[in-house]
């Protein structure tokens, strides 16, 4: 059974998911409907821009004066951040990619204290939220003294 968006001439909402937004709103200008809100949401499996869904729902009949509201991805959502500090530089690389982040500058601070690369502090802070995919930066310890 179809549901139909008040009764009235207008026409089946067009099946959106994965278009981009731009591509998603002329094809319901072609198919006689008119774009309502657009809603964005983080989505790991939808490409930024790009439709997840619609309401009323793609296939369901529609009036011409109800508008198609679109929810459209965001792109991928936030991740915490790890504690890499006092782990070991190769360690903390890959601990940083397995939360879906990268590893972005890594600066060498002499210390006597730590062993040589040990990670002495991080950037942003452990715990704290990140897009997916943005770089932590990372300080190494080092026994190489400065000139």
């Amino acid at each position: 059974m179809v549901k139909v968006w008040p009764n009235s001439a207008g026409g089946v909402v067009p099946v959106m998911r994965g278009l981009p937004l731009a591509q998603a709103t002329a094809i319901l200008q072609q198919a006689g409907l008119k774009l309502g809100q657009v809603i964005m949401q983080p989505s790991d499996s939808v490409d930024k821009d790009a439709v997840i869904s619609s309401l009323p729902p793609f296939g369901s009949q529609a009036s011409r004066d109800v508008p198609v509201n679109l929810t459209v991805s965001a792109g991928a959502g936030e991740v915490a951040v790890p504690a890499v500090r006092g782990w070991g530089r190769t360690r903390a690389q890959d601990m940083i990619k397995q939360a879906g982040l990268n590893v972005g500058n890594i600066r060498y601070i002499y210390d006597e204290e730590n062993d040589p690369g040990i990670v002495l502090r991080q950037d942003p802070q452990a715990g704290s939220k990140a897009a997916k995919g943005s770089n932590v930066n990372i300080w190494v310890s080092t026994d190489i003294e400065p000139e």
